[in-house]
């Protein structure tokens, strides 16, 4: 019985010992990709309204924004950019995809509508030490046939962490990373939550390695198809035993 106990409070210490679970919040139109993903790993998340989406003293309760299609209007006018800016320099992580208005933290990227690509074209991470790419194996790649293309991105303050293989597209960047203020915004402008994140494992481990790395290694998801390194004890391969999801 002692031993059962002594168990039992060795277990509760080491769960008290994890972090608090990242806030996280989704916005745009195409946000349910990325809720998909989120409710499979077990992380919980909040949809937020587009009048939220204006409001930058909701989004500084988010530790973590993803924001989806952020080329639609409707969701993303100014009022919208200007909040997501606030956010970002007050300390926020986001991460964008899709797009070519992009908020002013991502000033220094050129996006062009380059017309879907003939073929889905190869991309993988880039080396480098952004914490994200720990979180995947090296040079692990994916497809994508969409139609925005990041045209210039040499900004020294902008750090390339996938770029395309092959073709008129070699050594474009795929997604890439900003500082802005106090806080980081990643951007792609390839449809991860929407066409294939909600759909294919491999995709969600990238989604999962963004939270991952913009929430510290707090989210502790339960991932598709990868281990996470072992290096990273926070980032567990199992969900949080308790989850809410709200809306």
């Amino acid at each position: 019985v002692f031993v059962l106990a002594l168990a039992c409070t060795r277990l509760l210490a080491a769960s008290d010992a994890l972090p608090e679970l990242p806030r996280i919040g989704i916005a745009g139109e195409l946000r349910m990709g990325l809720g998909g993903v989120l409710l499979r790993a077990g992380l919980p998340f909040d949809y937020l309204t587009a009048r939220e989406e204006t409001q930058p003293e909701t989004l500084a309760r988010y530790d973590v924004i993803l924001a989806s299609a952020l080329a639609d209007e409707d969701d993303f006018g100014p009022a919208a950019k200007r909040a997501l800016d606030a956010y970002v320099r007050g300390g926020g992580h986001l991460f964008c995809e899709m797009g070519w208005e992009l908020p002013e933290a991502l000033a220094p990227v050129h996006v062009d509508w380059g017309g879907r690509m003939p073929r889905e074209q190869p991309f993988k991470l880039a080396d480098g030490t952004h914490p994200f790419l720990a979180y995947l194996p090296p040079h692990q790649s994916w497809m994508f046939g969409g139609d925005l293309h990041v045209v210039r991105a040499d900004d020294p303050s902008i750090t390339v962490l996938a770029r395309f293989e092959h073709g008129q597209m070699r050594n474009v960047p795929a997604l890439l990373a900003r500082r802005s203020g106090k806080g980081e915004v990643l951007y792609t402008p390839t449809d991860v939550g929407y066409r294939q994140g909600n759909w294919e494992p491999i995709y969600s481990d990238l989604l999962l390695a963004v939270v991952a790395a913009l929430s510290g290694g707090r989210s502790r998801a339960q991932w598709a198809t990868l281990s996470p390194p072992m290096e990273k004890p926070t980032v567990l391969a199992a969900p949080p035993a308790t989850s809410g999801y709200a809306r």
